[in-house]
């Protein structure tokens, strides 16, 4: 909430989707897995049961959240602790059935043809 999307530009190539305004919680509700520090959002991603990780720069920030004081979140505060933090929670990971079952991405390839038709 306090960042503009272009401060995070460096990273766009590594992030699938940046959001700006709207409901958080419809993107929660689809995350593989919601990072944050200690933040009511990250709380709500608990609630929905959706697999979360707290980054904090200090452990003792953990009792700041009853998700992260309970343990429900994962809490890192070293870069070795989210090393091993995001691997764990991300080492089973499949992707949705839909994903699996549909192709994705049909207008854009029903766009291009038409338009290879057209030109060509």
């Amino acid at each position: 909430p306090k960042n503009e999307i272009q401060e995070f530009s460096a990273y766009q190539e590594e992030v699938d989707a940046f959001s700006e305004g709207g409901d958080p919680l419809e993107l929660v509700w689809a995350a593989d897995l919601v990072v944050g520090m200690t933040s009511m959002l990250l709380t709500e991603a608990s609630l929905l049961e959706r697999p979360t990780l707290a980054i904090l720069p200090r452990a003792s920030e953990a009792m700041w959240l009853p998700n992260t004081a309970s343990g429900i979140t994962p809490v890192a505060s070293t870069r070795e602790q989210l090393q091993s933090l995001l691997r764990e929670l991300t080492a089973g990971y499949q992707a949705p059935a839909a994903d699996r079952l549909f192709l994705f991405g049909a207008m854009e390839r029903l766009v291009g043809f038409i338009s290879m038709q057209l030109n060509g």
